[in-house]
């Protein structure tokens, strides 16, 4: 663990959130992990998420039953985590001073009490003209005390000095019950806002199995315990973003692709451009262990070696497919109508069910035409593997003439994973495609100020056409051109050296030359 949680830290932004889920075996050891990577002043919450339901027999007279796991959620040290706020409440009520919620006036909780704090323990009297005072004067119509809390007397949350002086305009009394208004005031979040709990009680694993089998009927048990994908949407949701909608979610564990099924799901809500990186090694499915899945992949999918990532793979394709399947005919925006009760025929709307509601009608529908559910998948190999095998690290003696391997060999394929290693190097994203270059019947690769030559052919025409372009086409505007040296003759190199730097382009574009080996 310590490694990846080490190259998390690194790989996120100064305002991102990792959320590292574990159970009791490894948490303790996991917190001392968390703690020296992140810093304990970072430790945002350990969330116990509820695994499983209540109730259950077990064989086991000495173990209790687990029904939960962890979430430990961590900030970056240069972002001051704040959670989204929830739960907006509801100003329905108002009068000269704005609009304004109703809430009791008698204090609650374990100091609830006149022992607690005697002074905000008094009667408060009614007058025949129904103003309310603390003060016995005049024509009493009614006495009002705060109610019992366990057997004792209880209290009101003000003192009595302070009912008197704002309780005209701060209090709300409607046969006998006293209550307190709380006026809306944009700059007091506590006011109107409530924070999530660290708590997860309703994203449970037979909600995860059941999307996964959902996805994958009629198939059934080829994955255990998958996490259900409300819980991602959920951490997801905690993050309090101005980009939220085009964040990046990494997830180092991909497992069945839970997280992806996930962000494009918020996608689908929410026309969002959020983008995953999923990782799972190619790990072997035990055919002993869990046969059902081994057969899957290797009958159905017609993988001959079956691994994990072949079901997290099926699993994104498959979740997109039905995405985009269930929204349809979802309605993109809605309106609120006042229901009449009963429809033309006489008959209870289906809307409302003779309860006389309020019902939402459509105004049109989904556009789900933005929203990207596909997905590239690239995989790291050894230097050594393939064609690379026969390369010569070492040499005992420097010899110019030397081949440290068969260019020869070299494939397509081979020279694709060549191009995705440079770019990297070079800094370009793995999800900006490089635009193909047509250099007179040569093939170049081009992204930004960047031209990769890689293939072999490229001729003194492929030259001339190279400098063509770049003086016409307005988007061509290579500052350097990247030259795999095995499949050019050492001449070539010179010749296109010497010209890029010669040549005056009416760009006024410095461009370097490099080859690569």
């Amino acid at each position: 663990m310590y490694p990846r949680l080490y190259i998390a830290k690194q790989l996120l932004k100064d305002d991102g959130v990792i959320f590292v889920s574990i159970d009791d075996n490894e948490v303790a050891q996991l917190r001392i992990l968390m703690d020296e990577i992140f810093g304990e002043e970072n430790f945002i919450a350990l969330a116990p998420r509820k695994t499983g339901a209540g109730s259950a027999a077990t064989r086991s007279k000495s173990e209790l039953r687990k029904l939960n796991d962890y979430v430990f959620i961590y900030k970056k040290s240069e972002f001051t985590f704040k959670p989204k706020l929830i739960g907006v409440k509801k100003f329905p009520l108002k009068d000269s001073f704005g609009k304004y919620l109703l809430a009791q006036f008698q204090a609650s909780g374990s100091d609830a009490t006149r022992s607690a704090r005697p002074n905000m323990f008094y009667p408060i009297y009614e007058l025949e003209d129904g103003t309310l005072t603390t003060i016995k004067k005049g024509k009493i119509k009614k006495i009002i005390l705060p109610n019992k809390v366990n057997g004792e007397d209880g209290r009101w949350l003000w003192n009595a000095d302070k009912f008197e002086k704002d309780n005209k305009r701060f209090i709300h009394y409607d046969n006998g019950k006293i209550q307190r208004k709380i006026y809306f005031d944009s700059s007091k979040d506590n006011n109107i806002y409530q924070v999530e709990k660290a708590w997860f009680e309703q994203y449970r694993n037979a909600d995860g199995t059941k999307r996964f089998n959902y996805l994958f009927k009629p198939f059934k048990a080829l994955f255990s315990n998958p996490k259900p994908i409300e819980l991602i949407i959920h951490l997801i949701n905690l993050i309090n973003d101005n980009n939220e909608k085009n964040m990046y979610i990494l997830d180092f564990f991909a497992g069945s692709g839970t997280t992806g099924d996930a962000v494009m799901q918020l996608n689908a809500e929410d026309n969002g451009n959020r983008k995953y990186i999923l990782v799972q090694l190619p790990e072997e499915i035990d055919k002993k262990k869990n046969k059902t899945a081994y057969d899957f992949v290797k009958n159905e999918l017609k993988i001959e070696n079956p691994t994990i990532f072949d079901i997290t793979k099926e699993r994104l394709i498959r979740a997109g497919e039905k995405i985009q399947e269930e929204n349809k005919d979802r309605p993109a925006s809605s309106k609120k109508v006042k229901c009449e009760g009963y429809n033309g025929n006489g008959e209870h709307c289906p809307a409302c069910k003779g309860k006389y509601t309020i019902k939402i009608e459509a105004t049109k529908k989904k556009d789900l035409s933005n929203v990207d559910f596909g997905f590239k998948i690239f995989e790291t190999i050894p230097n050594y593997e393939g064609v690379w095998e026969n390369y010569l690290f070492k040499a005992e003696e420097f010899d110019p003439q030397l081949k440290l391997f068969d260019e020869t060999e070299l494939s397509d394929e081979d020279l694709k994973t060549l191009l995705i290693t440079w770019k990297t190097y070079d800094g370009i994203p793995l999800t900006k495609n490089l635009k193909e270059i047509d250099l007179d019947g040569y093939t170049g690769y081009y992204f930004d100020t960047k031209l990769y030559l890689v293939n072999k052919g490229f001729t003194t025409k492929s030259l001339k056409r190279l400098l063509e372009e770049i003086d016409k086409k307005k988007d061509f505007n290579p500052a350097s051109i990247i030259a795999f040296g095995y499949n050019f003759e050492s001449k070539s190199l010179r010749e296109i050296a010497d010209n890029v730097k010669s040549y005056a382009n009416k760009k006024q574009i410095d461009i370097d030359f490099i080859a690569r080996y």
